[in-house]
């Protein structure tokens, strides 16, 4: 799918959602895991054409979108905030703004130019903030959002440790499943590297696995002269010898 293409379904996503707004936000379920997944996936689609954008030094390792979206879901996940934005339509676009430039736009911007540790952070960070949310919308005995009645904000809890299992599931899976299997009939391609490796003459006469000795010195000159003291044993023994 091209890029324009992808920012303009982005726009149709982003005015559906903006259209089902009373549908959407009837039930806390569809509200936060429907709308709120809706709007930062069109967010991702829509910030294709911008992908330039965030190849500056600003954000290496794609630091500051990433936390920008961050900071920006944490905000909106408040149910001070949900609570606002149910109540008010321009604190509702406030916050389909957001969460379509800022946290779907930061992703796709920041996520490429992860590192694959901070990758696994953020992963590891967002089924933990998901298992928090499950257990204080479960766990609480009051109404955290006076929008929504007690029984919805139960189920939504539910939803949220639903969404957290699935999550774990679908980013463990591919690290503990077996490599696919080639297809029948083909063989596994040798790749060569394109180091070239040069290859010595061996000297001749040489064999192989045979020790190198270790070469003589070489004078160069003039005979090298013996010793004092191996001349002397050398007229020594010719006198005895006559």
């Amino acid at each position: 799918m091209s890029r324009p293409t992808q920012t303009l379904l982005g726009l149709a996503l982003l005015a559906l959602a903006l259209l089902a707004r009373g549908w959407f936000e009837a039930s806390p379920m569809r509200h936060m895991l429907m709308q709120y997944p809706l709007l930062v996936f069109a967010g991702w689609l829509i910030a294709a054409v911008l992908m330039r954008f965030g190849t500056g030094d600003w954000n290496r390792g794609g630091a500051a979108c990433l936390l920008a979206a961050l900071f920006a879901m944490a905000f909106w996940m408040l149910p001070l905030m949900v609570d606002a934005s149910v109540a008010s339509l321009s604190i509702d676009l406030a916050k389909s703004v957001v969460l379509a430039v800022i946290a779907g736009g930061g992703l796709r911007l920041g996520w490429p130019r992860a590192h694959g540790l901070a990758r696994a952070f953020l992963k590891a960070n967002a089924i933990s903030m998901l298992g928090i949310l499950a257990f204080l919308y479960t766990h609480a005995p009051v109404r955290l959002c006076n929008s929504y009645l007690l029984e919805d904000q139960q189920r939504l809890g539910e939803g949220f440790l639903i969404a957290a299992i699935v999550l774990s599931l679908l980013w463990t899976f591919p690290l503990i499943a077996p490599p696919p299997a080639p297809p029948p009939g083909t063989r596994p391609k040798l790749v060569l590297s394109k180091r070239r490796v040069a290859l010595l003459p061996c000297p001749t006469g040489l064999a192989l696995g045979s020790k190198l000795r270790p070469a003589t010195p070489s004078f160069s000159g003039s005979r090298a002269k013996a010793p004092p003291h191996g001349r002397r044993i050398i007229a020594q023994h010719s006198a005895s010898r006559c």
